[in-house]
C-alpha cells in the first residue's frame, strides 16, 4: 500500500514538472527522494513522459493499441484463406506504404483480406490494415485496390486512430497520471515495458474501434486520407483518379444499402464531397501515369479473378 502512495505521489511530482516545462526532471527526482535505480532508467523513459507532455501517442503505446483494436475487428469477421490473394495485397500495400509520408512504423504495416460480403476498409493504429472481400469486388483493376488500400495506409501514417485515442481524454489530467504511474510501476519493478500502457489506455482503445465500427471518421479526416492517398499513387505512378472510380461506386451501391447500413455505408460518409476534393486537387495533373497496365492486369487476376 504505501509503494502504491509513493508511485502515486512520484506521479504527481513528475505531471507538475512536466506541465510546468521543467528541464531538470532528474535532479528534482532525487531530492524528491527517488533512488538512483528510477533516475538511470531516465533517459530510456524520457521518450513516454515527453510524450504525455504533448499529448502524443508513443508508436509503441500506438501499435498495441491499434493490436487490440485489430483482435476487435478479428473477432467479427472471417479472414479469407486464399494465399495468392492476401499475398498480392501485403506486396502492393507494402509498396504503397513506402511511398507514403510514413513508410517505418513501430512494428510494420500488415495487410488481411476479410471474408465478408461487407463493402468496407479498416486501419488500426499501428499498422494493421483490413479490406473486405466485398470491397475488392467492387474493383476493376489494380490502380483501383491500390487506392483504396493508399487511402487505409494514409490513415495510419497520418496517426489518426492515434489522434482519436488521445482525444477521448486526452487533456484528462487523472489519465495522464495513471498512465504515467504505470511507466513508474514498470521501472521499480525493473521491468522494459515502458511503451506498453494499453492497458491504461483501454478505455481509448474502445474509441478507436467503435470509429473503425460504428461511428467512423469525419468528413476532414476522411478528405485528408483521400489526398494523401493520392499522392501515394502519384508517386508510384498509378491512375490518382482510380481513387474518384471507387468512390462513385461506393457511391452508388449506398443507393442500394437499405435501411440495414452496414460497412462503408455505416463507417464513411457519403463520397460526393471527398469526389469534388480529389477532383478540385488534380485539376492540374498532366494524366502521366508509369505502371505497365498490362503486367499490373495480369497480377490483379491472377490473385484477385476468385474474388
Amino acid at each position: 500500500m504505501n509503494r502504491r502512495v509513493t508511485l502515486s505521489a512520484i506521479g504527481i511530482v513528475l505531471l507538475a514538472l512536466i506541465l510546468a516545462g521543467c528541464s531538470i526532471i532528474a535532479e528534482e527526482l532525487r531530492a524528491f527522494g527517488v533512488g538512483d535505480s528510477f533516475v538511470e532508467n531516465y533517459d530510456a523513459s524520457r521518450f513516454a513522459i515527453q510524450a504525455i507532455q504533448a499529448d502524443t501517442l508513443p508508436e509503441d503505446d500506438e501499435y498495441f493499441a491499434g493490436r487490440v483494436a485489430a483482435a476487435q475487428i478479428l473477432g467479427q469477421y472471417e479472414t479469407l484463406d486464399d494465399e495468392d490473394a492476401n499475398r498480392y495485397v501485403n506486396l502492393l500495400g507494402q509498396t504503397l506504404a513506402l511511398a507514403s509520408t510514413r513508410p517505418v512504423i513501430y512494428s510494420g504495416y500488415r495487410f488481411q483480406i476479410l471474408d465478408t460480403d461487407e463493402i468496407n476498409g479498416l486501419a488500426t493504429p499501428g499498422g494493421h490494415i483490413f479490406i473486405t472481400t466485398g470491397l475488392l469486388a467492387l474493383t476493376e483493376n489494380e490502380a483501383e485496390v491500390a487506392a483504396v488500400l493508399a487511402h487505409e495506409i494514409a490513415h495510419v501514417a497520418s496517426r489518426h486512430g492515434a489522434e482519436a485515442i488521445m482525444n477521448t481524454r486526452g487533456r484528462n489530467l487523472a489519465l495522464r497520471a495513471e498512465a504515467l504511474n504505470y511507466r513508474l510501476a514498470t521501472v521499480g519493478l525493473d521491468q522494459s515495458a515502458f511503451g506498453r500502457a494499453a492497458g491504461v489506455l483501454e478505455d481509448r482503445v474502445q474509441t478507436v474501434a467503435n470509429s473503425l465500427l460504428g461511428d467512423g471518421y469525419s468528413q476532414e479526416t476522411e478528405i485528408e486520407a483521400d489526398l494523401a492517398a493520392i499522392e501515394i499513387l502519384l508517386k508510384l505512378g498509378y491512375d490518382p483518379y482510380a481513387l474518384v472510380t471507387v468512390l462513385e461506386r461506393l457511391e452508388e451501391s449506398e443507393r442500394h444499402a437499405g435501411p440495414d447500413r452496414r460497412g462503408f455505408h455505416k463507417t464513411h460518409p457519403n463520397p460526393r464531397r471527398r469526389i469534388r476534393e480529389i477532383t478540385r486537387r488534380l485539376v492540374n495533373w498532366g494524366g502521366l501515369t508509369t505502371i505497365n497496365e498490362d503486367v499490373a492486369a495480369r497480377r490483379y487476376n491472377a490473385a484477385l479473378s476468385g474474388i
